[in-house]
């Protein structure tokens, strides 16, 4: 007697290793966006670090440029330390304040 595959109860052994690949393709994918995040996190905690740096060279206070962003000090804030995401319109904006 030779040995069969292990089946479903409904002789569907097929669905069964097709599941598990799909679980694996779910699970790679998982670390993939994870990974991204983590990228994505990191990158914007530079871009604030930078922006930082700079309002500090040039003797500017954050509440300063907050109000010319119109912005609050606390959300000028996260964005600078990371906790926020800086958009094309926010950098425009804290530049802009930069230059009055």
């Amino acid at each position: 007697m030779s040995a069969r595959p292990r089946r479903d109860d409904d002789g569907r052994d097929g669905e069964r290793r097709g599941g598990l690949l799909f679980l694996q393709a779910i699970k790679e994918n998982n670390q993939n966006l994870a990974d991204a995040r983590s990228e994505y996190r990191r990158e914007n905690t530079r871009i604030g670090e930078q922006a930082r740096t700079i309002r500090m060279r040039r003797g500017r206070s954050l509440n300063e440029i907050a109000r010319e962003m119109g912005v609050s000090g606390p959300y000028l804030s996260d964005l600078e330390r990371g906790h926020r995401t800086w958009t094309d319109e926010l950098g425009r904006k804290f530049f802009e304040a930069l230059r009055r």
